[in-house]
């Protein structure tokens, strides 16, 4: 299940079984409150015939929607441009966990068998139309080695993913600067399905039905700059992205 706001209404990905994957639309204007959704201002805005839409987002003036199932080859992806549907990504995986928007492109999460725990990444300039994720668009960001990739969220100028596998202690959270990921907490549980950014800090829910509050810690600064210059230099701070419990 997902919820994302797009164009002036709310949208809903649903979905449990056979068919039942559909995204639903509230318009708040069509009954009662102006400001509220209720139960007459909900409408189907796709029918699909997968068994659940398990992620929305909105990127570059569309609504993308995951889909998935613990079926081979159902995590495809779908674009609205607030008229029609049209196919964005048709891979093997089987779920479309997450979805976020970092640096100016679409990431998605991706799993759910061993070794399918990826990160795809769409640069809509890539190929076709520039404002549109189409399949030639897509490439993998990061090559996991677990079952699933099961959030993604962007917090302190970088993008957070947290980790999903069958044992205790494959739930870790890597981070990614716009260049390469890296492994940012060391988890003990199983999975960290949902991640989100709260007053300067990182929270984190894990499989065992827990928070944890993860806080920025800087262990080093490296500085760099141009040796044997007597002109003005710049010089640049790397700080490892680390956080802790």
């Amino acid at each position: 299940a997902a919820l994302a706001a797009y164009g002036g209404k709310l949208y809903a990905g649903l979905g449990d079984d056979s068919g039942e994957g559909d995204v639903s639309v509230c318009d708040p204007v069509r009954t009662g409150a102006p400001g509220v959704c209720e139960s007459g201002d909900w409408s189907v805005a796709y029918d699909s015939s997968a068994y659940a839409a398990t992620a929305l987002v909105e990127f570059s003036g569309r609504l993308y929607a995951g889909y998935g199932s613990y079926n081979n080859a159902a995590g495809d992806i779908m674009a609205y441009d607030g008229t029609s549907w049209v196919p964005s990504y048709d891979g093997s995986y089987d779920i479309v966990h997450a979805l976020a928007v970092y640096g100016g492109r679409l990431f998605a999460a991706m799993g759910d068998d061993a070794g399918d725990g990826d990160i795809l990444v769409c640069d809509p300039k890539a190929t076709g139309l520039p404002a549109l994720c189409e399949a030639g668009d897509w490439s993998v960001s990061h090559d996991g080695a677990t079952a699933s990739i099961e959030s993604l969220t962007a917090f302190n100028g970088m993008l957070f993913a947290g980790v999903g596998g069958a044992a205790a202690g494959q739930g870790d959270l890597l981070v990614f600067d716009g260049v390469s990921w890296k492994r940012a907490y060391d988890g003990t549980s199983t999975r960290l399905p949902a991640l989100a950014a709260f007053s300067g800090r990182l929270y984190a829910a894990t499989a065992a039905s827990e928070i944890q509050r993860l806080t920025p810690a800087v262990s080093s600064i490296t500085y760099s700059a141009a040796d044997g210059s007597t002109g003005l230099e710049t010089l640049s701070a790397v700080i490892p992205s680390r956080l802790t419990s």
